[in-house]
C-alpha cells in the first residue's frame, strides 16, 4: 500500500500538477501536521525532485538580485504545498 502512495506523489510530481501534489501530501502528513524535520525532509526531497539549483552568490548586486528572483521563482511551487510555508 505504501509504494502504491509512493508512485502516485512520484507521478504527480513528474506531471507538475501541484493541486494534486498538495493533496496528496496533506493526506500524508495527517490530522496531526508534520514537525519541522519532517517538513525540512519533504522541502529538500521536492527541490531535488524539481531540480532546484543552489542559490550562487556573485559579487554584482544585480545578478544577484537576478539570480535571486530565479531561485525564488522555482521554490514557490514547492513552498505552496505546505500549509507552514505557503506564505513565503
Amino acid at each position: 500500500m505504501k509504494t502504491g502512495k509512493n508512485e502516485l506523489l512520484k507521478y504527480a510530481i513528474s506531471t507538475g500538477n501541484e493541486n494534486l501534489q498538495s493533496r496528496l501530501l496533506m493526506l500524508r502528513q495527517g490530522k496531526s501536521g508534520t514537525s519541522l524535520a519532517k517538513l525540512t525532509k519533504e522541502l529538500i526531497k521536492l527541490a531535488d525532485s524539481y531540480k532546484v539549483p543552489e542559490l550562487k552568490f556573485d559579487e554584482q548586486a544585480s545578478k544577484r538580485r537576478f539570480n535571486y528572483q530565479a531561485w525564488l521563482m522555482k521554490l514557490q511551487p514547492i513552498l505552496a504545498m505546505f500549509t507552514q510555508t505557503a506564505s513565503v
